[in-house]
């Protein structure tokens, strides 16, 4: 998946490599190259206990939303945006945030008991629609964790 468009055609077949895997938790590891062919070794870490750092007022209430929601009354870390229930979570807090712009038969799918709610967000997301601005949030973190990795 290319979150940055364009990325693809700057990557050095023989360079580091940065990997997240957003599941259940948020591992990260680095990939080195020590020879001329691609044969990388690999430097597993864990990145989902970073703090969750938000970029602007909406993402500080949807902070906000999720310590109400966890109980948590000092932090919340990244994990809670990029794995997991991640995505339903930033839906469902946008969903509330914004009534007006919820789409009812989306809502009432995202609302079904034992659908994958980040399955129907990430496949109802359109142009301008709360499914759609739920990914962009999601994809903001997982590029920034990427940004950290390799700049950090």
């Amino acid at each position: 998946m290319e979150l940055s468009e364009g990325s693809r055609s700057k990557i050095n077949k023989y360079g580091p490599k940065v990997c997240i895997g957003a599941g259940t938790g948020l591992g990260e590891c680095f990939l080195t190259n020590t020879s001329d062919v691609p044969d990388y070794t690999c430097f597993p870490s864990e990145g989902g206990h970073v703090e969750f750092a938000p970029f602007n007022q909406l993402e500080q209430e949807l902070s906000q939303y999720l310590k109400d929601k966890f109980g948590s009354t000092d932090r919340i870390s990244v994990e809670r945006i990029v794995s997991g229930r991640g995505l339903a979570d930033v839906y469902d807090f946008l969903a509330k945030k914004f009534p007006e712009e919820v789409d009812r038969t989306v809502d009432d799918e995202f609302r079904q008991k034992w659908v994958d709610q980040g399955v129907v967000v990430g496949s109802k997301a359109k142009d301008g629609n709360l499914c759609e601005k739920a990914v962009k949030i999601f994809a903001r973190y997982v590029r920034s964790r990427n940004r950290e990795k390799v700049c950090g």
